[in-house]
């Protein structure tokens, strides 16, 4: 079995691209040259404090969401 990616890539308008931990949420890299990312990424450690916050926690289903323009939305939960 294939081990789970740890962490995203995501592409940038001015052409770089953004190394995101899975487990911590950080941004560990922001680099012109991908080739770079694997060792921007082997080097991160993760800041237990930002684990905690967002290891496997999920906001409650009645909080309200804001979009991008500031409107407030009732996020729905299962039923």
């Amino acid at each position: 079995m294939a081990d789970s990616p740890k962490f995203a890539h995501r592409s940038n308008l001015d052409g770089t691209t953004d190394a995101i931990c899975l487990r911590c949420i950080a941004t560990v890299a922001t680099i012109y040259d991908e080739d770079e990312l694997l060792r921007y990424e082997q080097q991160h450690i993760c800041d237990p404090a930002l684990v905690k916050r967002f290891d496997g926690t999920k906001p409650p289903s009645s909080e309200p969401v804001e979009d991008s323009q500031n409107r407030q939305f009732t996020k729905l939960g299962k039923r």
